[in-house]
Parts: C-alpha cells; sequence; structure tokens
C-alpha cells in the first residue's frame, strides 16, 4: 500500500487488507492477519521453536519489550499511512476501479469509500455508545459512569483488534492523536457529503461525449481565521488547508490540478454559508468581496 503497486497488485492486496477473517477488524487495519490465530507460523532451529500467533491484545512474550505488540493489535501510525494512501490511489484511478468491501460482502466501494470505512472504523474506537461506554476504555466502568471521567479521552499506544480496548501507555498523543484528523473529517464528509452529491448531480456535464462527471470543490473560511479549508470528495482525506496571502489562489489551483481531466465546479463560501465567487472549469463567477477571507 505505501509502494507503487500496479493496478491487479493493488487489487489482490485488498482483497485479503480488507477481509475480516484476515486484516481489516471492527476498528481498522491489524498488524497482523488473524488467520495466525488458528494457524500460526512456526520456525524450528537447533531444537527451539519459534512461533509468529496472532495476538490482538497486550503482547505474550517480551520479544518487542514490555507489553508492546506489533502481531495483531490495531496501530494509528499504519492505519493513518493506509487511508492517506488509498485516497491518492483514488485521485489516480478514479471512480471505475472499485473493490469489495468487506471481502466477501459484495459491497463494492471506491477506494475514497474504503478510505472512509477505515476513518469511521478508527474513529469508532473513541465514540461512546447508547450507554455512555466508549471501545478505547474497556470495561472501566467509571469513563462511562462517572461524570468526573466519562469525558476524559486516553490516547492509547495501539488498541486491541477485537474490541478497541487501549493497550500500552495510556498518553500516546503523539501518533494516537491522528484520530483527531481521521474524526474530523469524518464528521465533515457526513454533514456536507450529501449536498456535495446533490451539487454534483445538479451540475453534471451536458456536453455530448463527457467522459466523467464533474468534481465539486468547496472552500470555507475557518472558524479559526486561519486561511481557508478546501473540502471535497477527491481530496486526500477529503480537506486541505490553506493559508497567507494566497490562500484563495493555492486552494484554486490545487482543486485544479487535482482534477486535470474532469469538468470542475470551485465555490467559495463567505463565513455566513453564502457562496461569493464561483469557478467553472477554468471560468469565475465573483459575487462578492474576497479580502476579508484570505
Amino acid at each position: 500500500m505505501l509502494a507503487i503497486p500496479s493496478r491487479d497488485r493493488l487489487r489482490r492486496g485488498l482483497r485479503y487488507m480488507l477481509d475480516e477473517n484476515e486484516f481489516l477488524s471492527p476498528h481498522g487495519i491489524r498488524s497482523l492477519s488473524r488467520m495466525h490465530n488458528e494457524k500460526p507460523y512456526v520456525f524450528r532451529a537447533d531444537n527451539e521453536e519459534f512461533r509468529v500467533d496472532y495476538v490482538p491484545g497486550e503482547g505474550n512474550s517480551y520479544l518487542f519489550g514490555g507489553n508492546s505488540n506489533w502481531r495483531g493489535p490495531i496501530w494509528f501510525p499504519i492505519n493513518f499511512l493506509i487511508v492517506e494512501a488509498l485516497e491518492r490511489y483514488h485521485l489516480f484511478y478514479g471512480e471505475s476501479f472499485m473493490v469489495e468491501c468487506p471481502t466477501g460482502s459484495g459491497n463494492m466501494m471506491t477506494l475514497q469509500q474504503v478510505a472512509r470505512e477505515l476513518a469511521r472504523r478508527l474513529g469508532s474506537i473513541f465514540l461512546p455508545d447508547e450507554s455512555g461506554v466508549r471501545p478505547c476504555h474497556g470495561d472501566i466502568a467509571k469513563y462511562a459512569d462517572d461524570p468526573h471521567w466519562r469525558d476524559l479521552i486516553l490516547f492509547h499506544e495501539y488498541f486491541h483488534a477485537e474490541t478497541g480496548r487501549g493497550c500500552g501507555a495510556s498518553h500516546q498523543t503523539g501518533w494516537t492523536a491522528l484520530a483527531v484528523k481521521l474524526l474530523e473529517n469524518t464528521m465533515e464528509h457526513s454533514n456536507r457529503s450529501e449536498q456535495t452529491r446533490r451539487e454534483a448531480q445538479s451540475d453534471a456535464p451536458k456536453v455530448r461525449g463527457a467522459i466523467s462527471s464533474q468534481h465539486v470543490y468547496e472552500i470555507r473560511p475557518r472558524k479559526d481565521r486561519r486561511g481557508l479549508d478546501l473540502i471535497s470528495d477527491q481530496l486526500p482525506l477529503g480537506l486541505l488547508w490553506f493559508e497567507g496571502p494566497d490562500a484563495f489562489a493555492d486552494a484554486v489551483n490545487y482543486a485544479k490540478f487535482c482534477s486535470p481531466s474532469h469538468a470542475t465546479i470551485i465555490r467559495l463560501f463567505d463565513e455566513s454559508g453564502a457562496v461569493v465567487e464561483t469557478h467553472r472549469s477554468g471560468h469565475a463567477q465573483s459575487i462578492g468581496n474576497l479580502g476579508k477571507f484570505v
């Protein structure tokens, strides 16, 4: 996934990665296939036996030091890189490249949709259910029942591949903080995906012989007033941040770079949510003053 596989190799690799009996867990991508639970790899040499078993939680040996374990659990650094790689492969292959997710389900998805499904599963580790229980806290009841504890979120080193329970160090706010980015983009997409689909359908190209649908981009001022967000289903993780005096021009140019062979609609919104400028396949229609947004 982090190399440059051919189309066929990518499809074959995803068949295993998205198999719930192999790498795909309810909470992300396992660091070792679940198949090794029943079929561990065993190597014998000099009257000694060395094994690679599927261990979804804390390690059962000191091979990795302490209770650390790379033989099954969910680790955020690798999962985040996989999500980003899928988004970028989607930019190259487009809507025509679809895979079964999960494998064997009959549910076909684009690589972008697969990336979002992985982000959703990873984000679920930290989200409470109807009773306030978050998978990351395991069976510790006070994180769900005690008002002084229930809003305390711990960023564990890694997570149990079957339950989502946090394992290892409990304050790993380095790589596990990537969960915030995945949750942010998941929420942004859930709020805007239906609106974006409607806009794309209503503005679909009418020109005879058009080979693909239009790509829709939104440019919105950030709530913290630190530049602009470029938002689209076509972007890696759905959102990019631009800052500085050329933020608007940079966002427009990047959108065009991402969709060189597609008709595009690029809309700039003001802080109230109103459209103040629209670009359509290289033509701009200005409705208001852009200065205060960039």
